[in-house]
């Protein structure tokens, strides 16, 4: 039905009313690193990594929240902030979900809950610790699970992407985030094969949302995939960089070749740095094992903000305005003495099943006495390492993550000429 020139001005009116004073739309990608509630306790015991990241999650969420409150970014897009689907209480993912409502983010895209499908058949533990929350109205989401063929810690997560369509001043831009196959430290499973289908995967999945529309679009996410080449130099690769190598790696350039076809899209940091630069910081506090804290690269460029600009230019790209955003810890002292409400959920818990298990021996019921005995180990272990941890002096890292977020910002501008 057309529509007379009165109706389509009020509507008009109405429509850019509604986005009144967003000129510049602002963008961050973080990766925060907050495994689901008790793997700190597993990496601790098994791995040896000793950074007191996977205890301090939540003192983590609360001040990420609170520096993301004095910078007030539009649309935010996180990475490894994992749900943990058996404890919903004590899930992170809700904590700092509703911590950022409360800032006005009640727009939230997150992957498709983990159904009991996933955690028996595939083995997956978790979700993909993706998230986009949005001041801005969302009008369409959706996402995508990578085919299962992740290999090593990764294979208990379902990574994969997820989409937002946020509303814009006139137009839309679609926002994809994303977190592909981490190369782990055992150096066992062919990583860079399982990333390789993962980004044919992220590809078909970003031309089918965007197919026939006139709209750009944003890609972020940790892609594990390192811009910077690999230096001869083997004095300044782990933790001491002296010089970046110039050139970058086969790697990226297939990145680049298989999301980009046709060279139309940007990496906008490096747009801006002229190089690429180190987007994860110096181990400064090293894990307790020297062989795991030597095979890790430094520096490294893991994380992007890729743009596609569309065929109609009413949001572009704010020319040299992305940026890393480092989000410093504060130093804070922890508790001294008492019990928090952890440990004593912990001790709690050992307690019921210890008493469990002694009521099942009187009914010969030994698998169930034996899981019983088998839990009560597990908490009361948990709570020693717990209030051993909590007993420290002060946080012993210098960032909230072991990732730095890229942020950057757009420009969006009515230009109708009536």
């Amino acid at each position: 039905k057309e529509l007379s020139e009165e109706t389509w001005r009020a509507q008009l009116e109405e429509d850019v009313d509604i986005m009144k004073g967003v000129n510049e739309i602002s963008l961050l990608s973080y990766n925060l690193n907050c495994l689901p509630f008790g793997v700190g306790l597993f990496s601790t015991l098994t791995l040896g990594l000793l950074t007191d990241q996977g205890f301090a999650s939540q003192d983590r969420i609360e001040q990420f929240v609170r520096q993301v409150a004095q910078k007030k970014f539009d649309i935010v897009a996180l990475q490894e902030v994992f749900a943990t689907p058996a404890l919903s209480p004590l899930c992170r993912q809700r904590y700092l979900i509703r911590k950022m409502r409360a800032l006005g983010y009640t727009n939230i895209v997150q992957s498709r809950p983990l159904g009991m499908h996933r955690r028996v058949a595939r083995r997956k533990w978790t979700d993909s610790g993706l998230l986009i929350l949005s001041r801005l109205p969302i009008e369409t989401q959706d996402d995508m699970l990578f085919p299962d063929a992740a290999v090593g810690l990764d294979a208990g997560a379902t990574k994969g992407v997820v989409y937002a369509r946020v509303r814009t001043v006139e137009r839309a831009l679609h926002v994809f985030n994303c977190h592909l196959q981490a190369t782990h430290t055992d150096g066992e499973g062919d990583y860079a094969s399982v990333r390789a289908e993962q980004i044919k995967a992220l590809r078909d999945f970003i031309t089918k949302k965007t197919f026939g529309t006139r709209d750009p679009w944003v890609l972020t996410g940790d892609f594990n995939i390192d811009a910077i080449a690999t230096t001869d130099d083997h004095t300044g690769e782990f933790g001491f960089a002296f010089q970046a190598p110039r050139s970058q790696s086969e790697a990226y350039d297939w990145l680049m070749k298989t999301i980009s076809p046709r060279g139309d899209v940007i990496n906008l940091l490096h747009e801006t740095e002229g190089r690429h630069v180190c987007t994860r910081p110096p181990r400064l506090s090293f894990p307790g094992s020297a062989a795991y804290a030597f095979k890790h690269k430094y520096p490294q460029c893991l994380d992007y903000i890729f743009f596609c600009n569309g065929s109609v230019g009413s949001i572009k790209r704010t020319k040299r305005s992305t940026q890393i955003e480092k989000f410093p810890a504060e130093v804070k002292s922890r508790p001294t003495g008492g019990r928090n409400l952890v440990g004593s959920a912990c001790l709690a818990l050992a307690g019921t099943c210890s008493v469990a298990a002694l009521h099942l021996t009187t009914q010969d019921r030994v698998w169930s006495m034996n899981a019983c005995v088998v839990l009560s180990a597990v908490n009361a272990v948990y709570f020693a390492t717990y209030q051993v941890r909590s007993k420290q002096a002060q946080i012993s890292y210098d960032y909230l993550s072991d990732h730095f977020g890229v942020s950057t910002s757009f420009s969006a501008e009515v230009t109708y000429n009536w």
